[in-house]
């Protein structure tokens, strides 16, 4: 008997022999509350033709036994035996062994990049994106894939290339590649990019293994998860269905994450629907809004930065959507400063800036310009070093600040 290739990822284990042309593949681990771990276990025979695919105990003999007979009778010139107990003990160590232990000051510094698209989406962590319905997020998302998946730089966006998968709660395959598809005719000369596609209708923790198999084989670097609500089972609310979610996703070990949340309706600072968790397990938050008259084939949206483990807050960013009847998709920047109704979702210090760009005035003129309470706006204008107190209650901007407050 030859000895076999171990490759190990993800969750999944494959034992490939040479010469006996036989693979063994085991994934879908679980532990009971005895301490047995079953297993969904694959076998192939030569260049791939399936063999046999069944549940298996990796810690009972007598199983090994069942299995090895079974597949006796199917090739009785293979020593099932011997290949199943060398895959079952090989792969109990791997799993309970886990992730390896190392001292930090001894670890080596890595070349792994900080964005998958900079300046907004972190790599290898879950970055969210949450907003009221309707308000463009699945476009947005798509578009962020095409950027990676082409890879095309654009409007200050920076990727990192990648294959993208979307994990879909929300449309179908159809819908998202007319809007890719539209996307793409509006970036001149480009065309399909390396983007993967999943109609999904399972928990995204129930889903894990399969996910991360398609991750492994597709040589995925982001997935997109739209949305939140469906992927945790209609259950964002609840902190045991959230931390579920994200315990999973840390399963991907290190792939980049793009999650699409809807907005809590009547909280009194807006943020994304459900658990807490939602903000505090992302590690890159932003708040998406958008403008559109009536009619109009242009789509403004915003996306405000509301939090930031890795690093600082970044500044508020605009873009505006045009649409040709079943054509192209244009992308532009815009200013956000420009837009009375996007502007309303920046920090209040970024909105008193605004206004004082217009001259000197005092707290209550600021505050009913802005709608909002007057004693908000003395605090900002007190402890932001980007305000200067002129004298007579009238407060302007420094000079150095006199300028796109927003960029």
């Amino acid at each position: 008997m030859s000895k076999p290739k171990f490759t190990q990822g993800t969750g999944a284990y494959l034992f490939q022999w040479e010469e006996e042309a036989i693979s063994i593949r085991i994934d879908r681990l679980y532990e009971d509350s005895k301490f047995n771990i079953s297993c969904e276990v694959t076998i192939l025979q030569g260049a791939g033709s399936h063999l046999h695919q069944a549940r298996l105990n990796l810690t009972s003999t007598q199983a090994r036994k069942s299995l090895a007979k079974v597949l006796q009778e199917r090739e009785e010139h293979i020593d099932w035996y011997s290949l199943l107990e060398i895959a079952c003990v090989r792969t109990l160590e791997a799993h309970r062994v886990g992730e390896p232990v190392y001292r930090l000051d001894e670890m080596k510094a890595t070349d792994r990049v900080k964005w998958r698209l900079e300046p907004l989406l972190v790599e290898g962590y879950p970055n969210l994106i949450y907003g009221p319905g309707g308000i463009g997020k699945s476009l947005l998302a798509t578009y962020f894939s095409l950027l990676i998946g082409l890879p095309y730089k654009q409007h200050n966006l920076n990727p990192e290339p990648g294959n993208v998968l979307i994990l879909d709660w929300e449309f179908s395959g159809e819908e998202t590649q007319e809007r890719a598809d539209r996307l793409l005719s509006g970036m001149t000369g480009l065309t399909g990019a390396p983007i993967y596609y999943r109609f999904c209708w399972r928990p995204f923790a129930d889903d894990i293994e399969e996910i991360r198999r398609t991750c492994m084989e597709k040589t995925i670097q982001m997935v997109v998860i739209d949305s939140a609500g469906p992927a945790c089972a209609g259950q964002p609310e609840s902190a045991e269905a959230t931390l579920r979610f994200f315990t999973a996703f840390r399963a991907l070990h290190g792939i980049t994450g793009l999650v699409i949340a809807h907005e809590a309706k009547n909280a009194a600072e807006k943020s994304p629907f459900g658990s807490v968790y939602w903000t505090n397990m992302a590690r890159n938050v932003y708040k998406m809004q958008k403008d559109q008259d009536m009619e109009s084939n242009k789509l403004n949206i915003s996306l405000v930065h509301k939090k930031a483990n890795t690093g600082r807050l970044q500044r508020p960013m605009a873009l505006q959507f045009k649409f040709n009847t079943d054509g192209p998709i244009t992308i532009a920047t815009t200013d956000i400063n420009q837009n009375p109704e996007l502007s309303k979702g920046l920090p209040i210090k970024y909105q008193i800036s605004q206004v004082l760009l217009n001259g000197a005035l005092g707290p209550e003129e600021i505050a009913d310009t802005i709608d909002k309470k007057v004693d908000s706006v003395r605090v900002t204008l007190s402890r932001s070093p980007m305000f200067v107190a002129l004298g007579n209650g009238r407060w302007g901007l420094r000079a150095k600040e006199n300028t796109n407050a927003a960029g």
